[in-house]
């Protein structure tokens, strides 16, 4: 019956905002919160996930991702503040994954470092620059978006084997970089030659 109120409401809504904490199974939507939020959203496809707890979760539904998922994490006294500003646009998004997240068939749904702005964010221009034992690595970040945001620049490195294939590939920086609408900036990255081995 909660349910059913609850999509008959969604369906008169413009958008629809669920916040589900965890299930059992951190990571995972319960079984009850999955019936909810799948029928809330045949009721209103405008519909944003606000997940809270330790990990976020798979953004798969059904057979189709959600729209939108905020991840709030693990809440404090000012989080439903900080949960406001973001879903207003007062504040823009701008955390990364520190961890991959699988899907229920176990594989990645969002890969390490994801994670989306409002800015539309382009790195282009990329050179290295060798001087001694280190390599300065730099890219041209450009917010081309319509909105301001703050984007994590972030550094891979990845060893080849002798046969010349790529290992995988490990975090070895990053940095936050705020942007206006059309501004770009240079990010640079020093590499030691300690860190490729």
């Amino acid at each position: 019956i909660a349910i059913a109120m609850a999509s008959e409401a969604a369906k008169r809504s413009r958008t629809v905002i669920l916040v589900l904490g965890d299930s059992d199974r951190p990571g995972r939507i319960g079984a009850a919160q999955m019936a909810l939020l799948q029928s809330l959203r045949r009721a209103n496809d405008r519909l944003i996930l606000v997940s809270t707890g330790g990990l976020p979760v798979d953004p798969v539904v059904g057979d189709a991702p959600l729209d939108c998922i905020l991840h709030a994490g693990r809440l404090g006294s000012m989080s439903g503040h900080a949960i406001a500003e973001v879903l207003t646009g007062e504040s823009g998004p701008s955390g990364k994954l520190p961890i991959a997240v699988r899907g229920a068939g176990g594989e990645i749904a969002l890969p390490f470092g994801h994670g989306l702005t409002y800015g539309d964010f382009d790195v282009s221009n990329i050179r290295i620059e060798m001087s001694g034992r280190t390599a300065d690595a730099t890219v041209t970040l450009t917010n081309r978006g319509r909105f301001d945001g703050t984007e994590t620049v972030q550094l891979y490195l990845a060893r080849s084997d002798e046969r010349g294939r790529a290992g995988v590939p490990r975090l070895a920086g990053f940095q936050r970089v705020s942007l206006r609408t059309g501004e770009r900036q240079d990010v640079t990255f020093a590499i030691a030659a300690a860190a490729t081995a």
